[in-house]
């Protein structure tokens, strides 16, 4: 996100009466730099606030320009001192994450980019190595506006900036001029927005190792040794630092361990209701969330009950453009705060409360949602976590393996008659797999074939419009970022699908699948999505093994030697021995299958539009002239 040295108070450039601009002379500024600049500076500013891509490109001008001076106040003062203060606002309000970069200039096209993904796909160059999106990444700070900075300190999962931010805030007196600027902070401190998570549900769930000495409840020795070493094997394991804090350079702190902390919340929801400031149902959302982050679940109870009287099954009076009343995001935060402690059960029971209460529909979001946390806590990693405290937790943790059906079944007949689209579709596959339900499994993959072949035309599509605006230089970068949006959402299904054709296979010779599957379905399945199942294919029938052997046209994967540190594992939920001596950042250097260049038409709609140049330029220089 942002550097990490001590941040200073900017001042925003000025004009007098008579529209004069001047600017703050500070002991680092050079006099030199701020004399009149070309008007061609100002020009290429205005062009810069057509349309995103313009946008990031300007600002990515000035940062590398900033990197290679040594006075980073005076190259900012001169480009800057120009503009008038309506010019600097709007300038300000384009770096906004959520109100203009989420909407207009996100090329992963709100994604989820899991570690898989980013080392197997290009997509991972839109990754940094702890999972965060790079564009909400700036080495520069600007010059006002709070809120904004919150917002992009929330992107980038930073919580040191967040501080230092607030700190700011304090002393130049704008946290007490604006009471919306609290929750501003519970958004960005607690990750309430999705965009704040990187669009993953599980990352931040509650883990029951984090539940350990926090109020009364105390966790067993037997119970919280096994959830450690647990913990301690996944991180040996794991290439990357997805969900990790950035700042923890010594040994691996997980960004749960700092949100399970209890004392923020409470602190945040207190000041908030002693001067007033809850005013509408977004900000008690986001405070619900951050309590939820720490397990404290009897809070949210209290919430939802003393502001909307959920839990006495009687819904309060309040007036049509009351700003508490209840809405959608009400009913997303409660799916939220629930699941995310694997109550999936008293989630579905709340939500059918203030649903029928309150007479809200239940959103196609909130559906989907409930369906990918159904999802999620039907995995391995956190059934197997609850199911080690369910006597503790008296079976009210964690869900039946058919919860993906149940919540598919339920949106999909009367009266919702919710129309999934393909994320959910895989979210079904991927739970009947698990249940080894191959014969059903296999018909919703066949079902995703052609939505996935229409994302392929939509990606090729997408690419020509692009080519032939660059030729003619016209609407660059609209088609660009259509372009980028195209291949995020191609490759992750691509990615997506891969993974399920893989458990497929691996699962038909344990399931209970009769002859008419193995004969005909999984050689039917096999034609459907032959490019994206492996070279060799193997799998049994009744009379031996079927072996298929498949020469690809071109190599999706190659073997490549990366480098990767690995930081000790010292915080409580994965330490299972004392710490004998100092502990020391582990390098490893290993083989792992990383995109390869491609030599065909496909690598040239995957990769940038200058890859054909690129390649030509390339065999030049090694064949050269014939």
């Amino acid at each position: 996100m942002f550097s990490a040295s001590p941040l200073r108070p900017w001042s925003r450039p000025s004009s007098n009466k008579n529209g004069d601009v001047f600017t703050a002379i500070g002991p680092e500024t050079d006099l030199s730099a701020t004399s009149k600049q070309p008007v061609a500076r100002v020009t290429e500013l205005t062009d810069a606030f057509k349309h995103p891509m313009n946008r990031l490109a300007y600002l990515n001008k000035l940062s590398k320009g900033a990197r290679k001076s040594q006075q980073l106040g005076a190259i900012w003062t001169s480009e800057l001192a120009q503009l008038p203060t309506i010019s600097f606002s709007e300038l300000l309000r384009s770096l906004d994450p959520i109100e203009t970069w989420g909407a207009e200039a996100d090329p992963t096209d709100g994604i989820h980019v899991g570690p898989g993904m980013a080392q197997l796909t290009p997509l991972g160059q839109e990754i940094d190595m702890w999972g965060v999106r790079k564009k909400y990444r700036s080495d520069t700070y600007p010059l006002s506006d709070y809120k904004i900075l919150l917002r992009c300190a929330g992107a980038a999962c930073d919580f040191s900036v967040m501080g230092e931010i607030w700190k700011m805030m304090d002393e130049t007196g704008m946290r007490d001029l604006d009471p919306q600027s609290n929750f501003e902070l519970a958004k960005a401190r607690f990750l309430a927005e999705p965009l704040y998570s990187q669009y993953d549900l599980a990352r931040l769930r509650v883990r029951p190792i984090n539940l350990h000495m926090m109020k009364t409840f105390i966790m067993s020795i037997k119970g919280r040794q096994y959830l450690k070493i647990l913990g301690h094997n996944i991180l040996g394991r794991q290439r990357h630092m997805f969900g990790f804090n950035r700042h923890s350079l010594e040994h691996a702190e997980h960004l749960t361990r700092i949100l399970r902390q209890e004392k923020p919340p409470f602190r945040l929801f207190t000041v908030a209701v002693r001067l007033c400031y809850i005013l509408d149902t977004e900000g008690l959302c986001a405070l619900m969330v951050g309590l939820a982050r720490c397990g404290s679940l009897k809070v949210v109870h209290d919430i939802l009950g003393r502001y909307w009287g959920v839990q006495i099954m009687q819904a309060m009076a309040y007036a049509p453009d009351s700003s508490l009343r209840p809405t959608q995001k009400l009913l997303e935060t409660i799916v939220h705060c629930f699941c995310t402690n694997a109550e999936f059960a008293t989630a579905i029971r709340v939500l059918d409360t203030a649903s029928n209460a309150y007479r809200i529909r239940i959103a196609e979001e909130t559906w989907f949602q409930l369906l990918e946390w159904a999802y999620v806590l039907c995995s391995k990693p956190a059934s197997t976590e609850w199911k080690i405290l369910k006597r503790q937790f008296r079976g009210t943790k964690g869900v039946k393996p058919n919860a993906v059906d149940m919540i598919w079944n339920t949106m999909t007949a009367a009266p919702y008659h919710i129309q999934p689209g393909f994320d959910q579709y895989l979210l079904l596959a991927g739970g009947l797999i698990s249940q080894n339900n191959i014969a059903k499994a296999l018909d919703v993959m066949l079902e995703l074939e052609p939505m996935y072949r229409q994302l392929q035309a939509e990606h090729e599509a997408s690419f020509s419009k692009h080519a032939a605006s660059s030729a003619l230089g016209v609407d660059v970068p609209q088609t660009e970022m259509a372009w980028r949006q195209a291949r995020a959402r191609k490759l992750a299904a691509h990615y997506k699908l891969q993974l399920l054709c893989r458990k497929i296979l691996k699962r038909v010779g344990k399931s209970s699948a009769g002859e008419h599957i193995t004969v005909r379905g999984v050689p039917q399945f096999i034609q459907a999505f032959r490019d994206l199942l492996p070279d060799n294919v193997e799998y049994p029938i009744a009379t031996g093994m079927v072996k298929i052997a498949y020469t690809p046209p071109f190599r999706r994967l190659e073997r490549a030697m990366v480098k990767f540190t690995q930081l000790p594992a010292l915080t409580a939920d994965v330490n299972i021995v004392g710490r004998l001596k100092k502990p020391r950042p582990k390098k490893i250097e290993e083989q792992r299958m990383v995109p390869a260049p491609h030599l065909s038409l496909h690598g040239f709609l995957t990769q940038r539009p200058d890859w054909v140049r690129v390649q030509r330029e390339s065999l030049a220089r090694n064949v050269g002239p014939l």
